[in-house]
Formats: C-alpha cells, structure tokens, sequence
C-alpha cells in the first residue's frame, strides 16, 4: 500500500487541533504519516501535539526552522517517506474517507495528476456570501475538472485539498517558494509543468472559516488579488509573444495589472469602456476604447473588469470579435 505523507503546519491552534488531529486519526485509510511543523505556538498547541505523538508512532513533530508557512511546510517535508504527498490546515477536519478516496482516484490516473475532491465551510458563525461563492465555484470546477482553466481568477485547488506523487511534486520544486499565497503559487507551478487535475465527486475537506485565518490577518494575503503571481506565471505559462497583448480595465485592478506587465516588460494596449478615460495615458500608455479589438485579431486579452456579473457580456463581445484568447484576472 502507499503511504500518504501529510504536512501539516500549526501556530496557536488549540482551540481547534485536537479535532482536526482526531478527523486525522479516524481516516480509513490507515496507511499515512503525520509530519507537524510547530510554527512557533504562543498557546498549547506543542504540548498538544506532544500528546498525540505519544498516543500514535505515525505522528512527528518538528520545530519550524525559520518562521513563516512556507519555511513550516519545508521542514516537515523533508522527512516525508510516502510516496504520495498532501497537506493539512491544523483548524480544518478530514471527513473519514478523505485519504482513501484520494489515493483511489489516483491510482485510476498515475503520475502527471493532481487528485482534488469537494470542499465544504463551515464555522462557528454564519459563512459570508463570499466564502459561500468561492465554495461553489470550486466545487463546480473540481466537478468538471476544469480548475486550471480558471487559475487566474483565484487559487482553484483548495490548498488542503489535493494529493500528488512525491516524484511530480519534486519535479516543481514542492514547498520551495518565495511567492505568496504559496498554495496558489503551487497550483501555478503544477499548470506549468502541464500536470492535470482528476478529481473525487465527494467532499473531501472540511474548511473551517475562523476570525485567525491566516487570509484574514497575515500581511501577505490583504491584497487579494496578488496580482504579482498572476503575471509572473501568465508570462511564463500563456504569454504569447508574436500576438498583441491588450488588457481591459482602467479602475484599481487594471492599474495593479498595468504596473507588473510594465515591470514585467510585457508591451501592451489599453482598453476601457469608461469614455472619459479613452485618449488619455496611464503609466504613459493610452487608453483606447473597446472597439479597437476589431482592429486586433490576433490579440491576447486580459480581462481586468470589476462589474459583478459581467463575465458573460464580455465573452459574448469578444466572440463577436473572433477572439478566444482571452484570461479573466479576478
């Protein structure tokens, strides 16, 4: 049988480790190993740790050798000895057929797969319209398996969510980056390396919306756009250089996106439906209106519109155009 390595980073978790250490307990498959990181705890979370370590041989606890997520999720893996790899958020629960479910999907597929299930909030309040949203946008991706179609809107794997082989995951470098958020950014190294999602029609995570989040209170996810990931990758993954770049949108997300193609050196034109914008330079590039995509039929669009529900209008316009490159930066 293979052995699932599990990462799991923890700082100040008490109020909520020993139940996700219990879900862990209760999987049916029984065939994994825990490797804890403490990052640094204030609380009792080490001396809960230290608690479970002794009731199961399959549980090791590691002190973070630096200080941070990304330094926690390496030290663990560098003891993992499984040869599928998956992490876990230390306030979150597995539901109980969460690894077995995983490991079979991937044993239909092999290497080259990133395997993914359903996800579920919830909370000890009432879940946001956001986080409701975001819930069933995955899960109609997940479903349809067509989550790296849709990268750059948002991170479309949940990040405690997924299982790959330890080989694929080598190959792009795992833990190992100095981009936030590092899940989203691992998801955009897996697209590069052409890998595919296959995924579980059953929920396999239970995600836990708490006021400590690390999206709601660590510095390095307050903008949410993380615009800088998106157009690095965009470069190095779709980027066509023989076609003509154009991005459309002129209000905050569109200037946020202008500034990293212009110090990504990536030349582009400018488009916006705001008319009292059109013939003016931002950033010493002019603004056009959107009917100059009829003069551009080889071009690449970036879609940067923050009108709710806009999406279709949009797709509909640049298939009157005959355009199908096309990226919605959300």
């Amino acid at each position: 049988m293979s052995t699932i390595s599990i990462v799991m980073p923890v700082r100040n978790s008490e109020p909520f480790l020993t139940d996700c250490l219990d879900s862990i307990l209760a999987q049916t498959y029984e065939q994994w190993e825990l490797l804890v990181v403490n990052d640094h705890s204030s609380d009792k979370s080490a001396e809960i740790l230290q608690a479970y370590k002794q009731k199961d041989q399959r549980i090791s606890v590691y002190e973070n050798t630096g200080k941070g997520i990304t330094p926690a999720l390496m030290t663990g893996y560098q003891y993992a000895q499984g040869s599928l790899i998956t992490r876990m958020d230390s306030d979150d629960l597995m539901p109980e057929e969460k690894l077995q479910l995983l490991k079979d999907k991937w044993e239909t597929t092999g290497k080259g797969h990133i395997i993914t299930g359903l996800v579920k909030y919830f909370a000890d309040f009432p879940i946001k319209d956001g986080y409701k949203n975001y819930e069933a946008w995955l899960n109609e991706l997940t479903l349809s398996e067509s989550n790296l179609e849709e990268i750059y809107k948002e991170c479309a794997v949940a990040s405690p969510n997924w299982l790959i082989h330890k080989e694929d995951f080598d190959a792009t470098a795992g833990f190992n980056t100095e981009m936030y958020p590092e899940d989203y950014c691992l998801l955009f190294k897996w697209k590069a390396a052409g890998y595919k999602i296959a995924s579980v029609d059953k929920i396999t995570h239970l995600w836990r919306d708490s006021m400590d989040r690390a999206s709601r209170t660590d510095d390095n996810y307050l903008d949410n756009r993380f615009t800088k990931l998106k157009v690095h990758y965009f470069k190095q993954i779709d980027y066509k250089p023989e076609k003509t770049l154009v991005l459309w949108g002129a209000g905050n997300k569109g200037k946020a996106i202008a500034k990293e193609l212009i110090a990504n050196e990536l030349p582009f034109r400018w488009i916006c439906n705001n008319y009292n914008k059109v013939g003016l330079k931002i950033y010493d590039v002019e603004m056009e209106e959107i009917q100059s995509l009829a003069t551009q039929p080889d071009a690449q669009v970036i879609i940067a519109v923050s009108q709710k529900n806009a999406s279709n209008e949009i797709e509909n316009l640049l298939k009157g155009y005959h355009l199908e490159d096309y990226f919605f930066f959300t």
